[in-house]
């Protein structure tokens, strides 16, 4: 199933990939909403965010029980994939 919209229409769900192109203070501020829709074993793309934020969402996403598999480093933009984690 493919869903559009904000973290709102989705909440309550579980998807076996969350992916949110979104600024890094953004991918910050609902790591842990994006983090729970997606379930133990599935995967975050998370995109849209400047170099500046790459380590603040790594390190965030992490403590919330995920494991960063990959990252691109565009001109300006990051791209990260992260496994969650069985809980």
């Amino acid at each position: 199933r493919h869903v559009t919209g904000t973290i709102e229409a989705v909440r309550g769900e579980v998807f076996d990939l969350v992916l949110a192109n979104i600024y890094g203070d953004l991918l910050l501020d609902l790591a842990a909403d994006l983090v729970a829709c997606c379930r133990p074993g599935g995967h975050l793309l998370l995109s849209g965010m400047l170099w500046e934020y790459h380590s603040d969402v790594r390190r965030t996403y992490e403590q919330l029980g995920c494991t960063l598999l990959e990252r691109k480093m565009l001109p300006e933009f990051c791209t990260q994939l992260f496994r969650r984690e069985a809980s």
